[in-house]
């Protein structure tokens, strides 16, 4: 069953049921799929980790991060083939991948919201700007365009506490 460690500066998003999302770098196995058992830790592999919570994944789902386009939102997981086409041709094609949504300002700023990339003063309803506060970390901590993969859970309760 997949396992994901949070930056610090997520735990408590994790903690409270905010941030029901994650984008990650497709792994060769264990990766997740709708389903599956998901294990959110803080400081994974290290004597200061914590498991946070343990949810159920709702949906997985490919996704592009790239300087120009901003977020490409692919309706299902991409097969390796697919992934590989689509970082080298991130002006992306109908006849080689399947559907997608290049999403807009306002997705993007929402998306962005919902994975934990919050300013001052945002909100689910006002979430301008928290986009570009996500691609600027994207930039400095990975190579761009970017193919991976989005996870969503919807917590069991919003109640939990650190084990």
């Amino acid at each position: 069953m997949p396992a994901y460690s949070f930056q610090e500066r997520f735990v408590p998003l994790v903690l409270n049921g905010t941030k029901r999302q994650t984008i990650r770098t497709r792994r060769e196995k264990g990766y997740a799929k709708k389903g599956d058992t998901l294990y959110l830790y803080f400081g994974l592999r290290t004597k200061y980790c914590r498991k946070l919570r343990e949810e159920v994944c709702t949906d997985a789902r490919s996704i592009a991060i790239d300087n120009s386009y901003g977020i490409v939102l692919f309706n299902r997981l991409l097969t390796r083939a697919e992934m590989q086409y689509a970082i080298e041709n991130i002006v992306l094609t109908p006849d080689h991948l399947p559907q997608y949504n290049v999403l807009s300002s306002i997705e993007r700023d929402i998306l962005a919201y919902n994975d934990g990339f919050r300013i001052e003063g945002s909100s689910p309803e006002q979430p301008l700007g928290c986009f570009h506060l996500m691609l600027t970390w994207w930039r400095r901590t990975h190579e761009l365009p970017f193919v991976g993969d989005i996870i969503f859970w919807e917590p069991t309760s919003t109640k939990h506490t650190i084990i």
